[in-house]
């Protein structure tokens, strides 16, 4: 016997359809990122009494399906799918062919998937009959290059709000050796009078301010003393430093100047020596405040 040969109306239906399909605008616009875009209405419009006539019709098969769920800026969950899905379009003489695409969809309740299946849809039928637009090379991703720009900083300072970690703050004060880098700092940190630590903070700016003048006008320091391990500032003199400073931002500043090593053999007492006089200092402002 002879074998049959294979039925191929698919082929030239599929042909006729791409030859008589209209464009389709991009008629919509996405409230949210402003984008005009084609719906999966106006493709079914366009499509349908096409398929009808040259006797065609699809059928989807879901290959894979992913879903993850994700919180949202403002704290609730959105569920995330995204399918691979085969659709098979028939010819009514039983030939077929199929093409595989992706869709992904977002909701908050239980609508993700079908969504996804309305994107994969409409793309399967976009990209299977290249339905061109009014302005084809609108929808063509390589139409234009764009040119290579710099991620844009945002020039507005940041305004200081919430808790304030007041160890950061004095370091990085106490990192600052001139007017013009601390006026810098203050101008990014921008604290406005209405903070609750807003005289804090004016304050510590102010000593570190006040030390710095102080430091540039002051003859250079004598050479201090060393022990007879290299690189290593004796403890006594550490701990004398601490004491002399009258101001926590000082201390801060002494401890980043003399950046004694953690492998110093008295670091434990040199330790116990800073947080002492920090408590010392803080005790005596909480006195002066009160009174």
């Amino acid at each position: 016997m002879c074998d049959q040969p294979q039925p191929t109306g698919i082929y030239q239906a599929m042909a006729e359809i791409l030859a008589e399909i209209p464009s389709i605008g991009k008629d919509n616009r996405n409230k949210d990122q402003g984008f005009q875009y084609r719906g999966i209405d106006d493709v079914y419009n366009a499509l349908h009494p096409l398929l009808a006539k040259h006797k065609v019709f699809m059928a989807p098969t879901v290959l894979s399906r992913a879903s993850e769920d994700r919180t949202t800026a403002k704290g609730g969950v959105i569920q995330c799918v995204t399918l691979s899905v085969e659709y098979r379009f028939f010819h009514a003489d039983g030939s077929s062919i199929s093409c595989t695409v992706m869709g992904e969809g977002r909701d908050t309740s239980d609508k993700a998937t079908n969504k996804a299946m309305a994107v994969a849809h409409k793309y399967a039928l976009l990209q299977t009959f290249c339905i061109p637009t009014e302005d084809i090379a609108q929808d063509d991703p390589d139409a234009e290059t764009p040119e290579p720009v710099q991620p844009r900083q945002d020039a507005r300072p940041q305004v200081m709000s919430g808790p304030v970690d007041f160890d950061k703050v004095r370091a990085e004060l106490a990192r600052m050796t001139t007017e013009e880098e601390l006026q810098e700092y203050w101008k990014k940190v921008r604290v406005e009078k209405e903070h609750r630590h807003f005289n804090q903070l004016s304050r510590l700016f102010l000593d570190r301010r006040k030390e710095v003048a102080e430091n540039r006008e002051a003859p250079p320091a004598k050479p201090r003393p060393t022990s007879s391990i290299p690189n290593i500032i004796p403890a006594d003199q550490v701990i004398a430093e601490f004491n002399a400073c009258e101001t926590i931002t000082a201390l801060y500043a002494a401890a980043t100047r003399l950046a004694v090593p953690e492998n110093h053999p008295e670091i434990t007492a040199i330790r116990e020596a800073f947080r002492a006089r920090r408590k010392q200092i803080e005790g005596a402002g909480q006195k002066t405040q009160a009174a």
